[in-house]
């Protein structure tokens, strides 16, 4: 590539969320290296005293701090953006936006543990209170979707996150077993729950590659970023 055409490339000089006039990020002053991953975010919008909701695709950088990629709307549209630039910039994407799915209600996975009776770390969402009894209950599905989220974003394939669960179900697992008031005949079945909802979440959440199509418009972007990449 000439020179002359290199000079019509915008240099990668955005590093940061932190004092910039910007609106929406411009995806070829980006310093990919200086990403974190791309985000989809949910935000409430206010039209005429009613309150919607909308997304914004984002870039994050590794400061923390971040910028929209493309307009506010519909969900699909901004994870369609998000997962667009990730192939490109092979960059990770975080999206939290899916409704939590019915595996996750009380009903079938509430056990009768409170978070006394458990020596190790369970995340706080797991814990179901019933303000009738005073008493806190442990939801299985919400413990397994947990553990899929903290393996989700790592720009794996699916059958990796999956195998991913398997240190922190076995932590579970043994969380479970030093409990004195867990029955050992228990923690099979409920193991069994408890992945079975990680699995589930998991695969909701997979964008599958079929969805994407790549056009001329993203060859010129991965070309423009690899010279970027070149120096």
């Amino acid at each position: 590539m000439s020179k002359e055409t290199l000079a019509f490339l915008p240099r990668p000089t955005l590093t940061s969320g932190k004092c910039t006039s910007y609106e929406v990020a411009p995806e070829g002053e980006i310093d990919w290296s200086m990403v974190r991953d791309l985000w989809v975010q949910s935000m409430s919008l206010e039209r005429d005293g009613h309150v919607s909701r909308v997304y914004a695709p984002c870039v994050v950088f590794l400061d923390g701090t971040w910028l929209p990629i493309g307009p506010m709307g519909e969900l699909d549209a901004a994870r369609h953006l998000c997962h667009r630039w990730s192939a490109i910039h092979d960059a990770s994407v975080s999206d939290m936006t899916r409704p939590r799915p019915p595996a996750i209600s009380p009903e079938g996975n509430l056990i009768d543990i409170s978070p006394a009776d458990l020596g190790g770390d369970i995340t706080d969402d797991a814990w179901s209170y019933d303000a009738k009894e005073n008493r806190f209950r442990l939801n299985l599905a919400c413990v397994g979707t947990d553990l899929a989220i903290k393996v989700m974003n790592h720009g794996r394939m699916l059958d990796q996150k999956i195998e991913a669960l398997t240190p922190g179900l076995d932590r579970i697992e043994a969380i479970f077993r030093a409990c004195k008031f867990i029955q050992p005949h228990y923690v099979r079945p409920w193991m069994e729950k408890v992945r079975e909802a990680a699995v589930w979440w998991l695969r909701e959440t997979d964008w599958s590659d079929a969805d994407y199509i790549k056009t001329p418009e993203d060859d010129g972007r991965s070309l423009a970023d690899e010279v970027r990449k070149e120096g």
